[in-house]
């Protein structure tokens, strides 16, 4: 840790803390994620935190520019630390500020944001490591307008044909309806409903289901038609799946609530934000939208390099 200045407190969570540091010289801005070992007796029983040795596992699988790179482990008999680049805002931040501006983000920073999230995402799966809390907070922006996904400590590695994994996952403004029904049968395609929640927030500065957690579902419903067993043949095996308590509704569509983002724009949105999530548009395949036929040579030519920071 001596290489290592602490300097500010950034936050603080069940896992322990975040906080901005400087190198020796100080020459160079830190974060450190500290991952707090609460006594002597865990420390010898349970060591370093599961969730901390993850993150830093899948981590290591990723070295890709719009994923935020991990930098030094450091590891003491009471305290686990990841040390990263430092990154000073957000897109929740962007967003948030925009919002009490009443000045929207333009097209083109929500093209360029867009695709560099569906850059990181598709290196993530390829990797077969699936997120599964992709929301705006998550989202670094540096000084030169570079999108680097962040927070691994809910993400998992998917490439074994293991379907256990938990539904008590993605913060619920954008948490697929699958997963909202307590499937545990998901894949890569949980990012991507996501990633759809993020496009439309971009484009109206707000969350596009914004509601209670027992309410989310037949929110969705309402908008996309409460599906069936013919739009969606898996559906009677979700858990928690109720034909009398969801209605049927044809639904009114999203396209009363989008109103600025073009056809083709909301074309790649729809694709994102399939109730089925068999259906559901992949990373790789949405960058290749001619949304993003416009896009900046300039800016697609910085990600080109799939595995490059």
């Amino acid at each position: 840790m001596s290489k290592y200045i602490k300097t500010t407190p950034l936050g603080k969570g069940a896992y322990g803390s975040v906080s901005k540091a400087k190198d020796e010289l100080g020459n160079e801005i830190y974060a450190l994620k500290e991952f707090s070992i609460r006594d002597e007796k865990e420390a010898k029983n349970e060591g370093i935190p599961p969730t901390a040795i993850r993150e830093v596992y899948l981590l290591k699988e990723l070295n890709h520019i719009n994923i935020e790179r991990l930098i030094d482990v450091l590891h003491t008999p009471n305290n686990f630390t990841l040390v990263f680049e430092f990154i000073e805002t957000d897109l929740k931040k962007i967003i948030d500020s925009r919002k009490a501006k009443k000045d929207k983000l333009t097209n083109e920073e929500i093209k360029s944001y867009l695709y560099q999230l569906l850059k990181g995402v598709a290196c993530m799966h390829k990797h077969k490591i699936i997120h599964r809390d992709l929301k705006p907070g998550n989202l670094l922006i540096t000084k030169d307008n570079i999108l680097k996904i962040a927070d691994f400590g809910l993400a998992r590695g998917c490439a074994l044909p293991i379907r256990n994994f938990t539904n008590n996952v993605v913060t619920l403004y954008y948490r697929p309806p699958d997963v909202l029904l307590g499937s545990t049968d998901y894949t890569t395609n949980i990012d991507m409903w996501s990633v759809g929640c993020i496009f439309a927030e971009m484009v109206l500065l707000n969350p596009l289901f914004k509601t209670g957690e027992t309410t989310m579902a037949k929110r969705i419903f309402h908008f996309l038609g409460t599906p069936t067993e013919e739009t969606y043949p898996k559906l009677e095996f979700l858990p928690l799946w109720d034909s009398e308590e969801f209605e049927y509704r044809k639904g009114i569509g999203l396209r009363g609530e989008i109103k600025n983002l073009d056809d083709v724009g909301f074309d790649l949105l729809m694709k994102f934000l399939q109730i089925d999530p068999d259906k559901r548009i992949s990373a790789e395949e949405a960058l290749l939208h001619p949304y993003f036929n416009d896009l900046d040579d300039k800016t697609k030519e910085l990600y080109i390099n799939e595995d490059s920071h």
